[in-house]
């Protein structure tokens, strides 16, 4: 996802938070997968907020990258 200030609105917002609701969780789900996985690098604190804002939370971190992840 673009990340780039000036990149997102609320309105992108909602319909990317829905396309990931209503068609990409639901399509992994019935493909077997659980969780979901991010890995953003641990100073870039707008894309880890972003990934938050998805449901994603930090689970650890590894050589300058955040696990942030999500149960679906």
């Amino acid at each position: 996802m673009n990340i780039a200030p000036g990149a997102w609105s609320p309105s992108k917002f909602k319909r990317y938070y829905s396309i990931f609701v209503n068609t990409i969780a639901p399509e992994l789900k019935a493909e077997g997968y659980n969780e979901v996985y991010a890995t953003p690098f641990e100073n870039d604190v707008k894309a880890r907020k972003l990934i938050a804002m998805f449901g994603l939370h930090e689970y650890g971190q590894n050589m300058g990258l955040i696990l942030m992840k999500k149960e679906i």
